[in-house]
């Protein structure tokens, strides 16, 4: 096919999209519907503000300066959030959706969520760790990167106050009995949070990581891995399994036991979970019980797939957004055009038809993709992850379903929360057929009616919170040990 004719085609595809934007809400629970609108909108005004200014204050004022022409003007809003998705720059894409980590909006989740006996932010500073494997060999986990002065954060959350817990000393009348001592907990979920791996924190995932604290009464870990481009791929995912090995060895000061671990993540989080369970098993240590996958990412290419030619019209997940964070996490010396002329083997998506596919089960038939890579070596030492392969792109750990059936197989139970309408949809479904056909036990779950990033929308949608709930649910079947739930 000509370049002129791909040029042609991709204009019609933006053209449409300026057309549908102004009604591309109109699918979603009223509730959703009217918070994405004024997300597009304060994305339009901001994206003129960051155009036109450079002071981090004047910009966000800009939401009010520019918002009015906008609101006023729906094909304007619409052609501004257009191109912004057709040219959005990592700059601009890492500004808008830090918008929630500033000082004032980052007092929301204290002030609308459940209190908490244990909101503790813990330091890190990290430093080999030796910890024995499942045959009692001394395993040497490294820290990431070669900075010998790094440090990670983590956020320790807890309804009630456990043994080996330090707590909050600022005790309220109305949350006192949180605060009376109790035992550890046999279980404890990890949490990896989205933002496509350029934005967001643990802090402003508190939206619903409160209630799923005060729900499964167990404490909750969120990592605050480095973004990128800041740190490129695939330091997060080393953080983040760092993290894993130094809370397991460290189990006590979480007020917990970890009879049962739990590994979960919504979009980029989603996916570092994952991550996180296939490093584990290549170095012979615990893997957690279960894995609960919300919304995630498994291909990192841009491969063609009926859903991903949703992100044209998406409110949120913009081709555009997603260009810019998967430059962003590869590096910004990483050529992706070069890469991708390379990569032509299947990308592990192909044919999807979803009437194989039902919530809680998947039919036999299923997307073939034979491992490329080995990931483990003779000696038993896990290789570098950049070293599994020799084109970036084709690195089990950027794109897990190109990972090879043996490393595959080892992972827990895992359950996956897909959107019927999110861009990477086929990702979940391609995934779980891989699962489902070398012996994991897998379980997808569709929600209809709600986006990409549907758990930031909780506590304005009843939709969004009964969704949460049935989250909550697969993880209480994953800390009870009953791995067999149809949740």
């Amino acid at each position: 096919v000509s370049n002129g004719i791909i040029v042609a085609y991709d204009e019609a595809i933006r053209l449409m999209a300026c057309i549908t934007t102004t009604r591309s809400t109109a699918v979603y629970p009223d509730s959703i519907a009217n918070s994405l609108r004024v997300i597009n909108l304060m994305m339009a005004a901001y994206g003129e503000a960051f155009t036109r200014h450079n002071n981090t204050a004047v910009r966000a004022a800009g939401l009010v300066l520019y918002g009015a022409k906008y609101y006023t003007n729906p094909q304007l809003k619409a052609r501004q959030v257009v191109d912004l998705s057709k040219n959005q720059h990592i700059e601009f894409a890492k500004s808008f959706w830090q918008l929630n980590e500033n000082q004032l909006l980052r007092h929301v989740p204290s002030l609308v969520c459940n209190s908490v006996a244990v909101n503790q932010t813990i330091q890190v500073k990290m430093e080999v760790i030796n910890i024995h494997n499942n045959d009692n060999k001394l395993m040497v986990i490294p820290y990431p990167g070669n900075n010998p002065n790094a440090v990670i954060n983590m956020r320790l959350l807890s309804y009630h106050a456990r043994k080996g817990q330090e707590v909050n000393k600022f005790i309220t009348f109305m949350t006192t009995l949180q605060y009376r001592e109790m035992p550890y907990s046999k279980g404890i979920v990890i949490h990896f949070h989205g933002g496509g791996f350029i934005a967001q924190s643990s802090k402003s995932h508190e939206i619903y990581l409160r209630s799923w604290v005060r729900n499964l009464d167990v404490p909750v870990v969120s990592i605050d891995y480095t973004l990128s481009p800041e740190a490129s791929f695939p330091y997060a995912i080393e953080e983040c399994f760092y993290a894993y090995c130094w809370i397991l060895q460290h189990i006590s000061l979480m007020g917990s036991t970890a009879e049962y671990v739990c590994l979960t993540g919504d979009s980029a989080g989603a996916t570092l979970a994952v991550c996180v369970a296939m490093r584990a098993a290549e170095y012979g240590l615990r893997i957690p019980d279960g894995i609960v996958c919300s919304y995630p990412a498994f291909m990192f290419r841009n491969a063609a797939s009926p859903s991903r030619c949703l992100c044209y019209f998406d409110p949120l997940l913009q081709q555009g957004f997603l260009s810019s964070c998967l430059s962003a996490y590869l590096g910004e010396s990483f050529d992706i055009s070069q890469e991708e002329e390379i990569a032509a083997v299947s990308n592990g998506i192909g044919m999807i038809h979803q009437d194989n596919v039902i919530n809680g089960n998947l039919s036999n038939q299923s997307n073939h993709v034979d491992g490329q890579h080995k990931t483990a070596n003779r000696s038993g030492n896990p290789k570098p992850i950049l070293s599994l392969t020799d084109h970036l792109l084709d690195n089990p750990y950027l794109s897990p379903l190109l990972a090879d059936d043996n490393l595959l197989s080892k992972i827990p139970s895992i359950r996956i929360n897909a959107c019927d309408l999110d861009p990477i949809l086929d990702d979940s479904i391609a995934f779980a057929r891989r699962l489902k056909r070398i012996g994991v036990d897998v379980q997808i779950r569709f929600f209809s009616g709600l986006p990409h990033g549907f758990l930031n929308f909780v506590y304005i949608s009843e939709e969004a919170a009964a969704a949460s709930d049935i989250i909550v649910d697969q993880m209480k079947a994953i800390l009870s040990g009953d791995n067999n739930s149809n949740s």
